[in-house]
């Protein structure tokens, strides 16, 4: 059991191996993984998480974000997400059904689309988006504000909170045709996607 917790990635096979070099016994992989259930051991798959998303300062600052949001939230304030996000557009199962004895077919790999979308969305809908088949960049981008703009002028919304995500929305000209429409732009944290609603939707 010392193994284990000496790393967790360590195999069946690689477990039985390390229990022969300290004991000079023998045990087969199905021993070591009754041994293993009986103290609770699950087999998991790995999830990778940046090291930075977790840090002091990052938790710090979404703490700060999370007190500004309802604070805004409880004024009623209208709160617009801006953010752009991709997705494949052929999207293929990897498990299919087949007659029994019978081998599933392998098929060349097809190279998916892959789609960005830039969305702003409020709470109760989807106010304006863009499709392209590149990722945005700032000369993609420079339209969509202005049309935004136009949208919120004909629905008579003012001193709207834009919460923003993307490292070019931080661009000086963004943020100066945002406040100067009398609107005010906030950032989401660093490293902190399960706060944005735009890529909660399109990852699922």
């Amino acid at each position: 059991m010392q193994h284990r917790r000496d790393d967790f990635s360590l195999t069946l096979e690689q477990l039985s191996g390390r229990f022969f070099s300290a004991t000079n016994i023998r045990i087969s992989k199905n021993t070591v993984a009754r041994y293993l259930k009986e103290y609770n051991y699950s087999f998991k798959k790995i999830k990778f998480i940046l090291e930075r998303r977790n840090i002091a300062s990052t938790i710090q600052e979404r703490h700060d974000y999370v007190i500004k949001y309802l604070e805004y939230s409880s004024s009623n304030r209208f709160i617009l997400f801006i953010n752009e996000t991709g997705f494949n557009v052929s999207m293929r199962r990897n498990y299919v059904r087949a007659i029994c004895g019978n081998p599933t077919e392998k098929i060349k790999n097809i190279k998916s689309e892959k789609i960005t979308v830039c969305s702003a969305i409020s709470r109760n809908s989807n106010m304006f988006y863009k499709v392209s088949e590149r990722a945005f960049n700032n000369d993609l981008y420079t339209d969509l504000p202005s049309n935004l703009m136009n949208i919120i002028y004909e629905k008579q919304l003012k001193n709207v909170m834009f919460i923003m995500d993307v490292p070019f929305h931080k661009g000086a000209s963004i943020k100066c045709l945002i406040t100067a429409w009398g609107h005010e732009v906030f950032y989401l944290p660093p490293n902190s996607p399960f706060l944005n609603p735009i890529e909660n939707i399109f990852s699922q």
